[in-house]
């Protein structure tokens, strides 16, 4: 039996744990109850010891305030236990009863109590029960046999002064024939909701024509969406109690299926006022029930999704945040010139970035990093184009204190994000694509220069690549023979969110590239095809020598990828380019011949003037690049290119905008009123479409 340590160094402001379930597994003799005894900086404490082939599984109760160091040592003697109850589960705020010709009912000391059951049409085999547990969790698990051969087992877990439980379905050899998982419930009077991103409602607000509720329960949902939400709290304002549900742990929801975006429909609970009803077609899912008595509704949000779903102490207990290091190969990437006026969102000033600007973001200016349990995509770029490049170029002149606490903050940040229960990409993969690139790059870029001393650098890295794979596998319209179509079409617009992707990805992939020696995680099948296209995508060219891109969809017009150089013509390209000349040098070489001017080609990193430009001005030159083979073709899910005199004063293009039915993001009406459109340019001019 090895004694063991839980610390906290990541020593945050925001983040101090409560008591949570914390298991172990251990290798060596399993200790005894009333033998083997456990203290905690010296003090007994409770314990649950369960075995396992290789060893044994110790489960304890602990929270961990902010900056807390908790040594936990054996000794001999007894230890307090808590008696497995033989008849139902009790942990004295809740009761956990086995319902006849049901599941169970929850009951609350408060009166408050869900009770749950099937709804089906299948005929019952046989029911058989077990109990199991200890001093810390007890659960309760029920089998029901079909006659059919299906089988559906539900499991109830109870932790000790804890006020939820953890349910797990595992659904066999269900399909689609009408059997529901019901919850219903009593003993308080709910006249409010709240849900994490619609706030506090009266409870019959907004109902649909059934009765339903507006929105659904749904363990993932792409972009945030306000009709599907993560958890709801029924709240009863006048008793001061609510009931809550939450889906905790995204990655023991499989629903079957790879679904693409967020999902699928199996496995969302429609919410009525007085119950809710979830389909079981799926294979497993696992989410809370909370009766609560003693917090705000809001909690739902600030305490439990936050605490015992995206940050739980379970799983950070195991995070390495503090790791041997060495500043002085700081930096590794980034560098910006002696004269920049650039800054960042957090830095608007001139000059190179100081320690203190990176401190002041993760202790001051930390409403994200701080608060995971309201993160969305959008908040991962102040990661990317902020905190990578100011760390970098700042952690050599910092004290051994504040680059501890900084490289603590974004170990931590890389263990949140990639986490399944996050934005997983093994369950289903999450979206929409060009937010995949913003969570998981952060994961990548992050690795990259926090570097290879750290034990979870390469699986970082992995994880980041497997994300990157399936985006291009899933995202990218395919070639289809039969119709003689070309593939190559990215799933978001041209106009501005395919480039939104490029812009990302590529950036990332290029400091990977460069302190790695090489790797480039695009390499996949279907990364080739979309590299064709982008090449064969461009316009003519203009009167300063540049092709740009046509803009198709959304948010055309801002300049955000180009600039006063127009739309496409910035230096991701020229990154991507580089980064392809030992695998595609032929694709390579076509993309860089639209930036053979040097005009153009110093123009870009002096006018579109960023740290992350500076970083790459010093890495790559212009060779020229070779014309491109430009030529008229229809694309799966786009429309046709026809293109006249390529490469010439003559050149002429015509497209035909043919919107599929999706998956589509931000095209307009795909398939409807954006098939159709015309984009004609002739005389090295455009004369058609929507943007100036």
């Amino acid at each position: 039996m090895k004694n063991f340590i839980l610390k906290d160094n990541l020593n945050h402001r925001a983040y101090t744990w409560p008591q949570t379930v914390l298991t172990y597994s251990q290798c060596g003799e399993m200790p005894i109850v009333g033998e083997d005894a456990l203290y905690r900086n010296g003090e007994s404490v409770s314990y649950q010891a369960e075995r396992m082939d290789d060893g044994y599984t110790l489960k304890i109760l602990s929270d961990l305030p902010r900056g807390e160091k908790y040594v936990f040592e054996w000794r001999k003697g007894n230890s307090p236990s808590t008696p497995l109850e033989k008849e139902g589960l009790d942990n004295g705020f809740l009761c956990v009863e086995s319902v006849e010709n049901g599941l169970v009912k929850i009951v609350c000391q408060d009166g408050l109590f869900c009770a749950f059951s099937l709804i089906t049409t299948k005929k019952i085999l046989s029911v058989t029960e077990r109990i199991m547990g200890g001093a810390i969790e007890k659960v309760l698990e029920k089998t029901l046999t079909f006659t059919d051969g299906s089988k559906y087992i539900f499991t109830v877990k109870l932790k000790t002064g804890l006020d939820y439980v953890e349910i797990y379905e595992d659904m066999q050899d269900f399909l689609e024939d009408g059997s529901f998982l019901s919850a219903t419930w009593g003993g308080f009077t709910p006249r409010y909701r709240f849900a994490p991103e619609r706030g506090t409602e009266h409870v019959d607000e907004y109902l649909k024509e059934d009765g339903s509720l507006p929105f659904y329960m749904a363990p993932h949902a792409d972009g945030g969406r306000l009709r599907d939400q993560k958890g709801i709290a029924y709240e009863d304002k006048q008793k001061g109690v609510w009931l809550g549900f939450l889906f905790h742990d995204l990655s023991t929801c499989d629903d079957g299926d790879y679904t693409i975006g967020c999902s699928s429909k199996n496995m969302l609970f429609t919410l009525y006022e007085q119950k809710w009803t979830a389909p079981l077609q799926g294979k497993t899912r696992a989410f809370m029930c909370i009766l609560c008595a003693d917090k705000p509704a809001d909690t739902l949000l600030t305490h439990y999704i936050k605490y015992y779903s995206h940050v739980s102490l379970n799983a950070v207990k195991d995070w390495v945040l503090d790791w041997e290091d060495d500043q002085s190969e700081y930096p590794k990437y980034y560098t910006v010139k002696p004269d920049t006026t650039t800054g960042t969102f957090f830095v608007q000033r001139k000059g190179k970035p100081n320690p203190e600007d990176m401190l002041k973001m993760i202790d001051e200016y930390s409403t994200r990093f701080a608060r995971f349990e309201i993160f969305d995509p959008v908040s991962c770029r102040t990661f990317i184009y902020d905190w990578a490049p100011i760390f970098d170029m700042t952690a050599a002149r910092m004290t051994k204190e504040q680059f501890d606490h900084a490289r603590a903050a974004m170990a931590f940040t890389c263990y949140v994000l990639s986490q399944e229960n996050f934005f997983p990409i093994d369950i289903l993969l999450a979206g929409h694509p060009n937010f995949l690139t913003d969570v998981l790059g952060t994961v990548g870029i992050f690795a990259a220069i926090l570097g290879k001393r750290h034990p979870a650098y390469q699986s970082w890295l992995n994880r980041y690549e497997t994300a990157m794979a399936r985006n291009l596998k899933y995202h990218i319209r395919p070639a289809v023979e039969k119709w003689n179509a070309l593939g190559g079409r990215w799933t978001e617009n041209i106009g501005c969110y395919m480039f939104a992707m490029l812009h990302c990805t590529v950036g990332i992939c290029s400091v990977i590239y460069h302190t790695t020696g090489g790797e480039m995680p695009l390499l996949y099948e279907h990364f080739k095809p979309l590299l064709a296209f982008l090449v064969n995508m461009q316009a003519v060219e203009n009167e300063k020598g540049r092709r740009l891109y046509m803009p198709h969809g959304a948010h055309s017009c801002t300049g955000e990828f180009g600039g006063e150089f127009g739309h496409g013509y910035f230096p991701c390209m020229i990154q991507l380019a580089d980064m392809c000349r030992n695998y595609e040098p032929l694709l390579s070489e076509y993309i860089l011949y639209n930036y053979r001017k040097q005009e153009n080609f110093d123009g870009l990193f002096d006018k579109l003037a960023h740290w992350k430009h500076d970083s790459y001005q010093c890495r790559t030159k212009n060779d020229g690049g070779t014309p491109p083979d430009l030529y008229s073709c229809k694309y799966t899910g786009l429309g046709y290119m026809m293109r006249n005199a390529a490469n010439t004063d003559d050149e002429m293009l015509l497209f035909l905008q043919q919107l599929d039915e999706g998956p589509n993001y931000r095209w307009g009406r795909a398939a409807r009123g954006g098939c159709g459109e015309l984009y004609y340019y002739a005389n090295r001019k455009k004369y058609t479409d929507h943007s100036p």
